[in-house]
């Protein structure tokens, strides 16, 4: 199990420096999460480890689901049933901590089954999906932040983290949240530091 002390400590230590890396931390911490709470062996293991040790970077897109819960704004993406997981389409405009070889949990919303959402790991390098750079005038440059595209991308059940996710965010919800404190703690330091 994750020991969310020692991650919010090396977190914040990062963003006493930079707060941009510490976001970047941030998101390889929480893209570790959906992983270890999945309950899905093929993104244990391994896989997991791989991710803890940052020989697989990953992001985090649940932006505009955490958004669509609250019933500020539609999910962006869309899936439907296929023999062994889902197809997946639609465009996310800003998901960072990303590059061709990593990673990242999304969400999309099963077409025809209203309140039936999943969420599942997608690698960037995978058919159907597409980054594109975002402007340089957004002030994300250093964050690995892209827009992305997924074109009929293939969710295998083993890219599975939850179906379905309502339930699953319950229980993630309060280690999503108090993770980000590091990111607070090491910025408002740094701030003092500088003055």
């Amino acid at each position: 199990r994750g020991d969310y002390g020692l991650a919010i400590r090396a977190m914040a230590e990062v963003s006493r420096v930079c707060g941009a890396t510490g976001f970047m931390v941030w998101c390889q911490a929480v893209c570790g999460l959906y992983m270890q709470a999945s309950g899905n062996p093929a993104l244990a293991g391994d896989a997991l480890l791989a991710h803890a040790a940052g020989d697989r970077l990953g992001g985090t897109a649940l932006s505009n689901p955490m958004k669509a819960l609250a019933g500020i704004e539609p999910l962006l993406l869309h899936a439907r049933r296929v023999a062994g997981g889902y197809v997946v389409s639609g465009a996310l405009p800003w998901v960072s901590n990303l590059g061709p070889d990593h990673q990242f949990g999304a969400v999309a919303q099963v077409d025809g089954e209203p309140g039936h959402e999943i969420m599942f790991l997608v690698r960037c390098d995978a058919p159907g999906v597409t980054l594109r750079e975002c402007p340089s005038f957004a002030g994300m440059e250093g964050t690995g932040t892209y827009a992305l595209r997924l074109q009929d991308h293939l969710v295998a059940e083993q890219r599975l983290i939850a179906d379905p996710l309502r339930p699953y965010v319950q229980r993630i919800r309060s280690a999503f949240i108090l993770l980000q404190m590091g990111m607070g703690i090491g910025v408002t330091q740094g701030l003092g530091a500088g003055s």
